[in-house]
């Protein structure tokens, strides 16, 4: 799947013809940025459940955390959570 990302990064990435035009307008991230994000989508891409304790150096989230700064991508911000007297009464008791 992240390779898969990777692949359709560089590719919308070299698909437009005048990208520095457009990073400037609507504030796209730097060509390098994109280039990076995808070398480290690919490496992401291979690591499995054994590779978060065994793999030496940046962890996944570590390239998780790496690949979303640089693509400029927010994580939302969490919504108000409700109230629990909204909750029905069968989810408010343990």
């Amino acid at each position: 799947m992240f390779r898969e990302h990777a692949g359709s990064l560089h590719q919308k990435l070299f698909k437009l013809a005048w990208y520095g035009f457009f990073q400037r307008i609507i504030q796209l991230p730097p060509k390098e940025d994109v280039v990076e994000a995808a070398a480290l989508l690919i490496l992401y891409s291979g690591y499995n459940s054994a590779s978060f304790v065994i793999l030496k150096g940046p962890k996944a989230w570590e390239l998780a955390e790496k690949i979303r700064q640089l693509l400029r991508l927010e994580i939302p911000k969490e919504t108000e959570k409700k109230d629990n007297s909204e909750l029905p009464t069968s989810q408010t008791t343990l």
